[in-house]
């Protein structure tokens, strides 16, 4: 949304609004969380590498660097939960109502965890999933 300010001099200075959507903000939260998964994974796969003699430290010194970046990832959390915006009590748009059903459809999310990044109640998300159930019904 651009503002025009009028300046003293002549000048018209224009402002844009760059606010962050709902949306954005979900996609943050996905994308932090799906770092942290990547992570394990990485972890995960660490621990099943073969082991040798010659490869032993270098496997070590990997474990110990993926474990510490999630480490500080997780420290981080707080900091992005306390730096993003809160939706307030705004409505869901239609576009994030169709986001949270595609998402959810996919079954990579659950419920609890669209409402926590869509800043919604879990029984929102539930009436919006449900309500696409009974469309397709």
């Amino acid at each position: 949304m651009a503002e025009e300010l009028n300046d003293p001099s002549g000048y018209v200075i224009k402002t844009e609004s760059q606010a962050m959507t709902r949306s954005q903000v979900a996609a943050t939260h996905r994308s932090f969380q799906e770092m942290n998964d990547a992570l394990l994974a990485v972890e995960r796969q660490l621990l099943h590498e073969d082991l040798s003699a010659a490869n032993a430290l270098e496997v070590a010194q990997k474990m110990v660097l993926a474990s510490d970046l999630r480490k500080r990832l997780q420290a981080a959390a707080p900091v992005l939960q306390a730096v993003t915006p809160r939706a307030g009590n705004a409505r869901l748009t239609d576009r994030e109502r169709t986001e949270i059903q595609g998402y959810y459809m996919t079954g990579n999310y659950t419920q609890e965890q669209l409402a926590s990044q869509f800043q919604v109640s879990q029984a929102t998300v539930s009436n919006i999933v449900s309500d696409d159930d009974d469309s397709e019904a």
